[in-house]
Parts: C-alpha cells; structure tokens; sequence
C-alpha cells in the first residue's frame, strides 16, 4: 500500500519505469543476427584414438609382378607395415590372388611376435605368376571382413595393391573382364554402405592400364588412392593409412652415410600417455648390420634385407638407441610410431552465421579413465586445420575455412578456437590437429551454415522544399541497410509511383532526392545480398512542396505563440487590478465595515508555504480552514545532514487535511525513514487541530504517547515529538497562534 502511495504522488517514477522496459523490449527484438548465432545449441562429438580395426590387404600375384618388384621390396614393406601396426588393436587378413585366389587368411590377432611371423610367413610363401582378377579378390576380402570383423562391432579396411586392371578373359575360369571390373564397382558400392574405406596402390613402372579406374572405385568407398613406381615408397603409403585409423604418425628421420662408419641415432620415445612404440629402419638398398637398445628392456625385433623394426610396450624412458652399419653413400629412414591411449572430445555448434566467427573446443581424455589431459605443452605442439565440404552438382566440394585466430586458446583444460566460413550451406566438417609423432581428427560433423537477408527501412528525411536553386539530397544506403554475414550489399527500385516520382533516382548504392518538380512519390527497393537473400522495403512517401506547404507548421507554431502571448498579456493586466490585500494573503478588519472580505485564490498552486513573518496585527486568516501555524524543529538528524528551524502557516492552506509528508516537501530531501506521508493534521471549526498517525514513528503529545489511528486534539501550545523507528530523525512540533 506505501509503494502504490508513493507511485501515485509520484507520476515521474512510473513514467521512468515504463520508458525503460519499452528500451529493454527494443533492445532484445533488435539483437543482431552475429550475437544470436551464438545461442546455436551445441553438440558433443567424441572420438577413440585407435578403433579396434580389421585390415584386409588385396595383393596382386599376377606374372607382371616379378618385373615391377623383382627383389620382392615391396611385400618385405607389407610385413613392416605389420610388424608396425598397433597391435593390441589391430588384426591382419590378406587375399592373394591372379585371375584365381591363391591364399588367403581372415583378420587374426597380431599382437605377438609369433603371431605377427606366421602372418607374413603365408604372404611371403605364395609364388606370383598368372593373370589379374581383382573383382574376384575383392569380393573375396568384402566376405571375409563381412564374415569375421562386422559381426564383432570392429571396423574394416581393404587395401590393394596391383601393378594393373582385370585381365581374364584368356585364363580359362570363365569369367571376363568385364565380369571383373562390374564386381570392383559393386564392392565399392557395398565399402560405402557398411563404411568399409577401399584404399588402391597403383604400383610399379609398367602398370598397365589407366589409374582411374582403381582411383574411382577409392574415392566411390570413401578410400584414397595411391600412385607409385618404387616399392620402397609403399611404406610411406602404408603410414598414411596408419594415421587415418589412429592418432599416430609414421614420423621419419633421414640419415646418409658417407662412409661405411657405424652411426648412432638417439630417438624420444617417452610422451604423454604412451602405449606402444615402433622402431622401422629401411632402405632401398639391403641393410647392413642395425641393432637397437633400449634402457631395462630385452629388444625383440624382425628384420629382412630391406626393412628392421622392434616394438616397446609402455615405454618409460626419455631415448632408444639405434645403431647402424652401413655402406658407403647408403641412403637410410628411421621411422618412430607411437601410439597412445586416448580420446578427444570436440564441442562444436549446429548452426552458424556465414562470415561470422564461431567458436569450437576440444580436450583430450585418457581413454581407460576418462581423465583429461590438463597439460597445456601437450595442447600447444599441435597444429590445427578444419575444413568443410559440401555438395555441388552431386560433387563433394572441399573448402578450408578462414581462421579467426591464428592458435587455439588454452584454458579450462580444452584448446578454443574461432573459425569462418564463406558460404553458406549445409557441410560436413573435418578437425584435424597434427603434431611431431601425434596426429588427431573428426570428420563428417553436420554443419548449418546459414546466410540472414539484410536488415534495415528507409529512415531519411521525407518531406522537401520545391526550389530550382537547391542541390540534390544524396543518400549513402548502406548507412541505413546492413548484412549481419558482412555482404556486399546491392539495390533496386522495385517501383515509383506517383507525380514526383521523377525526383527519386536509385545509383548505384545512393538515393538521390531532386527538388525540381512539386508532388509526391511512393518507392520500394529491394536489398539483396550476393547469395540473394532479399529485404523488400515498405512503400515510402517523398513529398516535394512549395514553401507555404513546407513551412506551414512552423507558421501554425508561430501564430499559436503569438496567440498565447496576446492572453497572457491581458490576464496580467486583469491580476495588476487586485486589491493590495491579495499579496499579502490577510484582510484588515473595519470596525466600520460589515463588507465581506474579497474572494481570491490563494496557493492554488502550491497547497502550503513556508511563512517566516509575523502576522499583522489587527488581521485575521481569509482562510476558514486552518486558524493557527507550526513550528518545526529537528532535533536529531542523520550525519551530515542540517536543517533550519521551520515554519509552517496552515493558515493560509485551502485544504482542511494535510500530511507532515506534503509539509516537508520543500525541504526537497530525502526523509522517508521519518514516515512523513503517515502523520497527519486535520482542521476543525475552532483554533484546534487533530491529529493522528499511521506511521512506524514513536510520536509523544507531550509526555503522552500517541497511539496509532487515534485522534488527539491540539491546542495552542502544545508540543508534539516524532522520533523516526530507526532513531535517525527527532523531530518536535509547536503548534501556535497565526499572531506569534
């Protein structure tokens, strides 16, 4: 009840209040598409670092093998590859074949090195010779992966590798080369629907046959495909597959030896979170002697002409040694995987704004426990690239976006970072990080990048002056349009209407307004951006008039001025014509005179006034109300706050009721813990008031406490006291005669 009192005697404050919910409402209705971007909902994507996988490899036994890879290079880099991979998660099938299948095992356990020898025992011991089917081997490797690696929830993947295209239409199986090249089409097919990447090595000098064929049948499965001429080259092919099923890296040091001395290699193999590290040593040429040593540990290692490897378990030291003899002007690699145990998170937004930065974050997570890796060194030896891709045409279109910062942000324990991208569309989106020996990603992450029409309505000046003499008003459009994507904006007259309409002229991205001709027009434009997003304007009225037109209110303004002046004027004569009396607010007494006193209208506008003189002698109150005056007096008031001794003449006040509150007023502070609008004086027909209060104020009329709600009368004389209830304010009252 006390707040709606003080709203009601205060008009200002509601009006305040309403002001600043009409700008809050305004506000939140204009937000800009950039800002509202930011409220897409975020998805959680996570990813294992080594899925448990099954790889299949399809390897070309046919005749013209023995030519393209006469000293068998290029099987001894498929058994590195083996002895390479990460063997806890990884099994290991193979198909060889001709225009038949020669031998062929499903996916098996390599994780020992006994396991790891039969393995490539079988792949070494089949004779090439014979024609080349690899529909037939395909289709065979599809079943085995069908058979033994989908049913168990592992992944699957098919490597080939041949040195050309089916040929069996002499080879007395009773298939045709087509009947081969329409089952590589349906394998590929089959890769794409069970996820199954088909990867193709084009090998050898002499391949017969064109490359795209086999780079069709990758690309139809979501494989990649390969071309080279050098057996020794195959391991780097096979560490690319490597690293597109793990986080690790075939990462290579090269060493020459100039001379036949031996060398020693010193190589890091402590990181974090390390598993499992490999050790390949190969050259082109046959190596010589190299052996390896690693601190606490008995080195197991398999090695043939070409290739030497060895694997550590949870290494726990900083370096391995390697130590190689070899000869003279001997080109040699070293390659280190590591593996590691983890995980990545990635939180990335749904929807974003087309050429407006959006934020995404990733952290890694020991992948047994989940922890997080709070290292920030481990964060910052990555680089990072994300890239999109969409379809047009039917043809996958890659794009890597525009970064909005050059690092990612570490804290938190997660790496942020701001990208862009230029167009909008539905996308798939790919992460990857890379560093030294380490190397991490997510691919296929739906992405809506959306593009928001232009936003904005013509706010210029409508209304001109029919002149010859004045330049055309030029208007930039782009001040009062705007792109929430950043675009360059175009404009169009859509229509002109009307007789002035040949006063509005569109160029380029200006409005121009002429003054040549009187009348008006009604226009629309059309904004689009370069994607055509389109914002049609309202009709717009433009008016050219003459000058009585133009000015005509600002002559309205003027007369109404002119006519206000003229009244005030003659009511200011009429005031000057009062009697003396009316100044003053009293009215002499004749003894002689039974005239009415005259009528005015005291304080209309104010209902009391501060009175510091004296009332006349031989005068009387005109007022009926009131007869006497109080004297205020604060006694006690809040630090640094000082108040003169007050005097209140309820004498000259129209009303017969008024609160200390409306009294205290003037004194333009700020009083409310005294309550002042809950104590009141009321006017009788005698010189006495009543008084009463509803307020939390200990009040004494004289030594007598006044209750709440009861009414005291006051005489002439009599004192009342009001101590506010937090004791800040005493305040004491005297009520006395008007003549004292």
């Amino acid at each position: 009840m006390l707040l709606y009192q003080r709203i009601c005697r205060c008009p200002k404050i509601v009006f305040r209040m309403l002001v600043f919910l009409f700008l809050t409402l305004f506000y939140l209705s204009n937000l800009s598409p950039h800002l509202m971007s930011f409220a897409a909902q975020e998805k959680q994507v996570y990813y294992v670092g080594q899925d448990e996988i099954d790889i299949m490899f399809v390897i070309d036994y046919s005749g013209s093998m023995n030519g393209n890879d006469s000293q068998n290079i290029a099987l001894q880099m498929l058994e590195a590859a083996i002895d390479i991979l990460y063997t806890t998660k990884t099994r290991v099938g193979f198909v060889a074949f001709t225009h038949k299948i020669l031998s062929y095992s499903e996916p098996v356990s390599i994780e020992t090195k006994a396991q790891r020898d039969a393995l490539k025992g079988k792949i070494t011991s089949t004779p090439r010779g014979g024609d080349t089917d690899i529909g037939l081997a395909l289709n065979e490797a599809l079943s085995l992966i069908q058979g033994h690696t989908l049913p168990q929830n592992r992944k699957g993947r098919i490597m080939l590798l041949s040195d050309g295209l089916p040929d069996v239409d002499g080879s007395g199986t009773g298939r045709s080369t087509q009947q081969s090249y329409n089952d590589m089409n349906r394998v590929a097919n089959e890769c794409k629907e069970l996820e199954v990447p088909l990867d193709t090595i084009a090998f050898g000098k002499n391949f017969t046959g064109e490359t795209a064929v086999l780079n069709q049948i990758a690309d139809i499965s979501g494989g990649s495909s390969y071309r080279t001429e050098h057996p020794g080259v195959l391991i780097d092919i096979f560490g690319e597959v490597i690293q597109k099923q793990t986080f690790s890296i075939l990462h290579p040091i090269s060493i020459s030896l100039s001379s036949g001395y031996e060398q020693f290699v010193e190589l890091p193999l402590k990181d974090t979170f390390p598993d499992e590290a490999n050790i390949l040593v190969v050259s082109q040429t046959p190596l010589n002697d190299v052996t390896v040593t690693y601190p606490g540990r008995d080195i197991n290692y398999s090695k043939s002409g070409f290739y030497f490897t060895t694997k550590v378990n949870s290494p726990d030291n900083e370096n391995a040694t390697v130590r190689i003899l070899g000869r003279q002007n001997q080109e040699i690699k070293i390659y280190v995987v590591l593996y590691k145990n983890l995980g990545l998170y990635l939180n990335v937004p749904d929807e974003a704004q087309k050429n407006v930065p959006f934020a995404y974050d990733y952290y890694f997570v020991n992948a047994i426990d989940q922890a997080p890796v709070s290292n920030e060194t481990f964060y910052k030896q990555f680089n990072e690239e994300t890239y999109v891709t969409k379809e047009e045409n039917g043809i996958p279109k890659t794009t890597i976006v525009d970064k909005y910062r050059e690092r990612p942000v570490f804290a938190d324990n997660k790496a942020t970072s701001e990208i862009l991208v230029r167009e909008s569309g539905n996308y798939a989106s790919e992460l990857k990080i890379r560093g030294e020996y380490f190397a991490a990603g997510m691919k296929n992450i739906p992405l809506n990048v959306e593009n928001s029409p232009p936003t904005g309505k013509l706010t210029m000046r409508t209304k001109y002056l029919l002149s010859s003499n004045l330049a055309d008003n030029t208007y930039q459009l782009n001040d009062y349009f705007s792109d929430a994507n950043h675009d360059l904006l175009t404009y169009e007259m859509v229509s002109a209407t009307g007789p002035g309409a040949e006063n509005i002229k569109l160029e380029g991205d200006q409005l121009k307004v002429a003054h040549k001709k009187a009348g008006k027009a009604n226009i629309i434009l059309r904004v689009s951006d370069p994607e055509g997003a389109v914002l049609e304007t309202a009709s717009t009225r433009f008016s050219i008039e003459p000058f009585w037109i133009y000015y005509f209110g600002l002559l309205m303004g003027l007369f109404l001025i002119l006519a206000m002046l003229i009244l005030y004027a003659l009511l200011l004569q009429k005031k000057k014509k009062r009697v003396i009396i009316e100044q003053s607010g009293y009215m002499h007494l004749d003894s002689d005179s039974n005239a009415d006193p005259p009528e005015f209208d005291l304080l209309s506008a104010y209902p009391y006034q501060v009175a510091l003189d004296d009332v006349p002698a031989g005068t009387i109150p005109i007022n009926a109300g009131f007869q006497g005056k109080l004297l205020a007096y604060f006694m006690k008031t809040p630090e640094g706050m000082e108040i003169e001794p007050l005097s209140f003449a309820l004498y000259q006040m129209r009303e017969r009721k008024v609160s200390l509150g409306r009294l205290l007023e003037v004194l333009n502070l700020d009083i409310d813990n005294l309550d002042p609008y809950n104590v009141f004086f009321k006017a009788t027909e005698t010189k006495e008031l009543l008084f009463y209060h509803t307020s939390t104020n200990v009040t004494m009329i004289g030594s007598t406490l006044a209750l709440n709600k009861l009414k005291y009368s006051i005489n002439y004389g009599n004192k009342i006291y009001i101590t506010s209830q937090d004791g800040e304010y005493d305040l004491e009252l005297h009520y006395v005669s008007a003549r004292n």
